[in-house]
């Protein structure tokens, strides 16, 4: 197929309330771009270009520069597979030096629309583990953040909706405080219950140190980048014992040079910040030889991506995951509306890749504003 058309659109969707992204920044907007591209056999994609403050060092409007001028560059271009759309991506490196959500973005309208007659995108992949029947589901872990008064009402929430794994944000409120809010939650959705943290760096040694003991009893899955300082991870985990993830840090290495400190046991795959979805199984791969598993997780993308990255979720929780495991995907609750027809959704904190796949290519015009080229 030949790509003979693209076209860029901007959304602005209010959060449902203002998110603190860390200690620093608090965002009530979420804004970003697509890139639509047209293929000369009737087939389209759609990838999402989404800077995110705190985050990206790149902006929106940045991002949209360099977009508007890799158009021309992919207009005529054929790909047929996987492996075109990598090489493809690779030339725009050279040329225009993407940053992160750029990279993502038109690799997922590639990649999109490659998948445009399949269920998803887990069929695009091989399959690397013979024997075991694809699965057309995947689970997600419940975002749990906000105020410190809502946090255990979220939990309780989630849990009756009928998901068995949630993500508490910590890292923003007095240690002994968040301490307490974690035994609370812990009490409240019971043992059946997986519990993961999230940290963002925010902690000295000495003050995750004191967390980790305050929660010992918790029965926690991970908790990600606990520490400021992430060379001194090693060392938290033979102090606390702590299983550990990592998610920052991943950023600043590539799959190549993936080193593993003791105590880590999942990896945080962020496509939009790692460079894309074929950047991500990259990293997933060197996590497995490693023995870790892989966690999708959004960056507050809309059900466009978040149906991609279901596909990409899937994938890893049959070929490469020690054991499926729940993905970082809830993050659309967070958004007051969505872009597309159908807005994407979960049933008991299930996602049918199937369905969110089909829905995934029907935008709702409406709320988008269509850039001129």
């Amino acid at each position: 197929m030949t790509i003979h058309r693209a076209a860029i659109f901007r959304y602005e969707i209010p959060f449902t309330e203002p998110f603190r992204i860390n200690s620093e920044q608090t965002i009530a907007v979420r804004t970003g771009l697509f890139l639509r591209l047209e293929a000369d056999d009737g087939s389209f994609g759609i990838g999402e270009i989404a800077p995110l403050a705190g985050i990206h060092y790149e902006t929106t409007e940045q991002a949209l520069r360099i977009a508007s001028a890799l158009v021309p560059r992919l207009i005529g271009r054929a790909f047929e597979g996987i492996a075109d759309v990598a090489v493809l991506i690779n030339d725009l490196q050279t040329l225009l030096s993407l940053p992160p959500s750029v990279a993502c973005g038109v690799e997922a309208a590639l990649l999109h629309c490659l998948a445009f007659r399949l269920d998803s995108l887990a069929d695009l992949f091989p399959r690397e583990i013979d024997g075991i029947k694809p699965s057309k589901t995947v689970p997600i872990n419940g975002l749990v953040a906000g105020s410190a008064d809502t946090l255990n009402r979220q939990a309780a929430s989630l849990m009756d909706e009928g998901y068995t794994c949630l993500k508490i944000k910590v890292g923003r409120l007095p240690i002994l405080e968040e301490v307490n809010i974690v035994q609370q939650i812990r009490r409240t959705v019971g043992e059946s219950v997986a519990l993961r943290l999230d940290a963002n760096r925010s902690w000295s040694l000495l003050e995750a140190r004191e967390f980790a003991k305050g929660i010992a009893n918790c029965d926690i899955e991970y908790i990600e980048e606990p520490l400021a300082n992430a060379l001194e991870l090693g060392q938290f985990h033979h102090q606390t014992g702590l299983p550990l993830a990592l998610d920052e840090s991943l950023a600043a290495v590539s799959p190549a040079n993936l080193g593993i400190p003791d105590g880590i046991v999942a990896v945080i795959l962020k496509p939009a910040v790692l460079g894309g979805i074929l950047r991500a199984i990259d990293f997933a791969r060197a996590a497995r030889k490693q023995g870790c598993y892989a966690v999708v997780s959004s960056a507050f993308e809309t059900g466009i991506t978040l149906s991609q990255y279901a596909g990409l979720a899937t994938w890893l929780n049959v070929n490469l995951n020690l054991s499926p495991t729940a993905h970082g995907l809830d993050t659309y609750r967070r958004l007051q509306h969505d872009v597309i027809e159908s807005p994407f959704f979960t049933r008991e904190g299930i996602v049918d890749i199937v369905e969110v796949h089909k829905n995934s290519y029907n935008l709702h015009f409406d709320v988008l504003e269509p850039i001129d080229l």
